[in-house]
């Protein structure tokens, strides 16, 4: 019954899975405000974005030193802060953040971030900086060499709220590049300028211990997100014990309703690409890690949380599974997704269904008591191509447990009848011999007899009928009726 039904390994992550999403500017995480300048108090004239962007080259040129000497003289602080708050409404445009962050500005921004010890003033450089990192798609190998990753990791120590938030974002979206960029250079043969030592990685994670900013921490969160999306090298670099059991201690107790869903997809990105580390946080964390999140109101919990459950049925060790069939809440959980959640997150929950049956027939005999079975009826009219293929999956996985349940049940049987017919002189001891006894000593019948109401509930169920059927579970049946 498994035929045309795609494998897990191909079902078990969607398109969604990978998505990322912009660090600086992410209303999710921080309050999202305007720049703010006075335009009159500016040392110069100012242009707007599109008039910088029609500019012809000299005028251009002539402009942008006037920026240049406004940040770099010995102007008040006041100015330069004025300065840098006009400069970044100029940011926000993809050809202009591939010019600005590439010219002597840039390298001048760096370096001033280094020397400064005004709070205001490396504030809105850092602001600046992610946000020409953030909307740039091209820098310079010069720029590798200016050192900007230790400027913001220096900012990172700070004791100022406001400077580490933007210098985290900032951060977050100068890795991510360099991950992106590494990753592609590498296909290509290519020596990446950047060089991200193991002390920034360092810093990074340990924003995800307790007691840390909650907004510098999202953006940390995040970071990691985005960067271990596509696994490789630089999954490996923040994947540590220390990191998984944070992660998932922040998906389970923090009570900001945007950090929540980030920690838990931050958690399943990098146990994909490092699955035995799904043992090590449930150790830690235990089984509730898996089931909690089913709980949770929001598709952007479930949907990753469900991620890891699958990862955890073909991981985890026998006593971590029977602690998880001893999760009373798994069940219901399971069932309530596949009548309310959205598409992605119903078939998700249909590969964890399969991979539990798989298991145990005890799950089986669970999914068939809660009429999961019947929601597969549904799903498999549901127009999205996901949706049916995890169906199709979940509907192979308990059709080819049929052969194995009918022929432990046969057994039973035979062994039941073989123990009546040696005692056919004790009627006393025939009376004792109960089919299906709790706790039954081999030999007796045990709780494979339990399965014939899973046989009953696919013969009537409509999605499964048509393909229990077939010669063998007749001559089965036959079996057990002689």
């Amino acid at each position: 019954g498994a035929e045309g039904a795609p494998p897990l390994a191909e079902l078990m992550w969607h398109p969604s899975d990978v998505a990322v999403k912009p660090i600086v500017l992410n209303r999710r995480i921080d309050k999202v405000v305007e720049p703010r300048f006075d335009a009159r108090a500016l040392p110069f004239a100012p242009l707007t974005l599109a008039e910088m962007l029609s500019a012809k080259q000299p005028d251009l040129e002539a402009f942008l030193t006037q920026i240049y000497k406004s940040v770099a003289q010995s102007s008040s602080l006041n100015e330069k802060v004025n300065t840098l708050g006009y400069f970044e409404s100029l940011c926000m445009d993809t050809g202009a953040a591939n010019m600005l962050i590439n010219s002597s500005l840039m390298l001048l921004f760096v370096r001033t971030m280094r020397t400064s010890k005004a709070p205001a003033f490396r504030i809105r450089l850092a602001s600046v900086i992610g946000l020409l990192v953030r909307h740039a798609t091209y820098i310079t190998d010069e720029l590798a060499k200016s050192g900007l990753i230790t400027a913001l990791a220096d900012a990172l120590r700070d004791r100022n709220e406001r400077l580490r938030r933007k210098a985290m974002a900032a951060l977050g979206e100068l890795l991510f590049y360099v991950a992106t960029q590494q990753e592609e250079g590498a296909a290509r043969a290519e020596v990446s300028q950047w060089e991200v030592p193991a002390s920034t990685v360092g810093l990074v994670t340990r924003l995800l211990r307790a007691g840390e900013d909650e907004v510098t921490q999202h953006y940390a969160v995040k970071a990691i997100e985005n960067i271990c999306t596509h696994g490789g090298e630089w999954a490996a670099r923040f994947t540590s014990q220390e990191v998984v059991t944070n992660l998932g201690t922040i998906y389970m107790t923090t009570r900001a309703e945007n950090l929540r869903p980030t920690a838990a997809s931050a958690l399943s990105r990098l146990l994909r690409h490092s699955p035995a580390f799904v043992q090590i946080v449930v150790d830690r964390l235990g089984v509730r890690l898996l089931t909690q999140g089913l709980q949770d109101s929001s598709p952007k919990v479930q949907q990753p949380v469900l991620n890891i459950l699958n990862l955890a049925l073909g991981e985890l060790n026998a006593r971590s599974r029977q602690a998880l069939t001893e999760e009373s809440s798994l069940v219901p959980s399971l069932s309530a997704l596949l009548e309310r959640a959205p598409p992605v997150v119903r078939a998700k929950t249909m590969l964890a269904v399969a991979g539990m049956c798989r298991l145990h027939t005890r799950w089986l005999q669970m999914v068939c008591d809660s009429r999961m079975l019947l929601a597969t009826e549904r799903l498999q009219k549901d127009p999205d191509a996901y949706v049916q293929q995890c169906v199709a999956h979940m509907q192979a996985s308990v059709l080819s447990m049929v052969p194995s349940i009918t022929d432990a049940i046969s057994v039973d049987v035979e062994q039941l009848q073989s123990r009546k017919g040696s005692r056919a002189g004790s009627a006393g001891a025939a009376r004792g011999a109960t089919p299906g006894t709790p706790g039954s000593r081999a030999g007796t019948p045990n709780d494979n007899m339990a399965l014939l109401p899973v046989l009953l509930h696919l013969l009537t169920a409509a999605p499964f009928r048509g393909r229990v059927v077939d010669a063998a579970l007749v001559a089965s049946v036959s079996r057990l009726l002689a």
